[in-house]
């Protein structure tokens, strides 16, 4: 009889512990940390756990249903594709492995971006009365190549499948050792929803994080691009 009421105690102690770890809330700067890793680093654990954090508040109808690997990998071939559309067919059927391995190495240098909250501030929702926002303020970093041959080709019609994949096979390792690093300021905008004691954090549209993100980064990939600066 000892032991069976020692094991309901137990039982109990272990609900209201998982209870209070429930509804705790919280904080922004790491509901941002699930929206970033999600959006920008393609991850689905962080998916996971964002829909997971998201859904007692906003609905299960109102979760994320995508699978972020298969996001990243459907980038990655259409950036080959449209890079070798300009190319005579069977030369780009030559150099398509060469191709897909440059813009997955790019684009996992993107999705490798770090970055650092420098401040967090409660603003007034204009749109909506008595409710506010956390405006989260965040310097992102992503590396990118000092330098990266240039193609010494002038008509992409008139080269051959070796020129093509030797030039790609350089680029491939000179984004791979990517030696220089560039930062943008955004902020990310996060909507206060209380629910009795709790605050909770959304953002309607995250993707608007990463079109921006995407824009600085490919504007700031090139370093002739940046000379001058």
């Amino acid at each position: 009889m000892r032991m069976f009421k020692t094991l309901l105690l137990g039982m109990f102690i272990l609900c209201v512990q998982n209870f209070r770890a429930q509804t705790q809330t919280v904080e922004p700067e790491k509901v941002f940390a699930l929206y970033f890793d999600t959006f920008v680093k393609y991850d689905n654990h962080a998916l996971a756990d964002l829909n997971t954090y998201i859904s007692p508040f906003l609905g299960k109808e109102n979760t994320y249903k995508m699978d972020q690997n298969e996001a990243f990998a459907k980038e990655v071939d259409q950036f080959t594709k449209n890079f070798l559309s300009s190319f005579p067919e069977e030369i780009a059927a030559q150099s398509q492995n060469e191709a897909k391995e440059f813009f997955t190495t790019m684009l996992g240098n993107f999705k490798n971006a770090e970055y650092t909250i420098n401040s967090i501030k409660t603003i007034p929702n204009e749109h909506a009365a008595h409710q506010n926002i956390s405006e989260v303020s965040v310097e992102v970093t992503f590396k990118v190549p000092s330098k990266i041959v240039t193609p010494k080709f002038n008509d992409p019609k008139n080269i051959s499948a070796e020129e093509l994949k030797k030039y790609l096979k350089t680029a491939t390792k000179q984004v791979a050792d990517a030696d220089k690093k560039i930062t943008a300021t955004e902020i990310f905008k996060l909507y206060q929803k209380k629910q009795g004691e709790n605050i909770y954090y959304w953002n309607g549209g995250p993707e608007e994080l990463l079109w921006k993100l995407n824009k600085f980064y490919f504007k700031n990939f090139n370093p002739e691009n940046n000379k001058g600066r």
